[in-house]
């Protein structure tokens, strides 16, 4: 992300991003606010796989967010992070499925 300044000057910046919401563990308690404090903007649920937030593109299951998923993307949406539902199945990214607020 680049910002042009005035006076010709160019600011630039990087936002972080968790890959596979494995990183979550096994609680969605301080999935939101601690990681905005080490710069976490963006936090993937999924990464082609099933993990213990939901099922990603690659499951055959599809069956959409679990229980701990709904609650890590509610405690995402109260913290103001960006949820990425790339790599998620079909199930796992419909908004009515989790609630999106945003």
């Amino acid at each position: 992300m680049v910002r042009h300044g005035g006076g010709g000057n160019v600011q630039g910046g990087v936002a972080g991003g968790l890959e596979d919401g494995q990183v979550v563990g096994g609680a969605a308690a301080g999935c939101g606010a601690s990681r905005t404090d080490r710069g976490v903007r963006v936090v993937q649920l999924t990464y082609n796989q099933a993990n213990q937030l939901g099922d990603g593109s690659m499951a055959p299951e599809n069956r959409g967010l679990t229980p701990l998923g709904h609650r890590v993307v509610e405690a995402l949406n109260d913290s103001r992070l960006m949820v990425d539902l790339s790599h998620s199945g079909e199930r796992t990214c419909l908004p009515r499925q989790h609630g999106g607020k945003r």
